[in-house]
């Protein structure tokens, strides 16, 4: 990929969400990485699906399901299915579709998770 991004976040969890959301709402072109294929982290584990909403809270769930709807309409570039195996000053490495990419920003986030939600 060729494009330099102002902000590039790893993770699709609350945290990577919110900075993502953040950041787009200040103008900054971002891009948004992560190995899952639908956002929301261990936490909001598939929440746009009618399975893991029944698994929530019903605030947990509005909770969840505002936070990915305030994403998916805030413009960040999002990679789903992205595993990132390499990481220096303005540069990830990372898998996409099979092919090795080389992603590059002025600053980049890291938002790996840190909660496990047993079902």
């Amino acid at each position: 990929m060729d494009r330099n991004m102002d902000l590039i976040v790893i993770g699709a969890g609350p945290a990577g969400l919110s900075a993502a959301c953040a950041a787009r709402s200040c103008g900054l072109d971002v891009t948004l990485v992560d190995e899952q294929a639908a956002p929301g982290g261990q936490l909001f584990r598939n929440i746009e699906t009618p399975m893991a909403q029944a698994l929530l809270d019903p605030k947990e769930r509005a909770a969840g399901l505002e936070l990915v709807r305030r994403f998916r309409e805030s413009g960040a570039t999002y990679y789903p299915g992205a595993t990132v195996w390499g990481l220096e000053p303005h540069r990830v490495s990372c898998t996409m579709n099979g092919k090795a990419e080389e992603l590059t920003a002025s600053h980049i986030i890291i938002a790996p998770g840190g909660m496990e939600r047993p079902v």
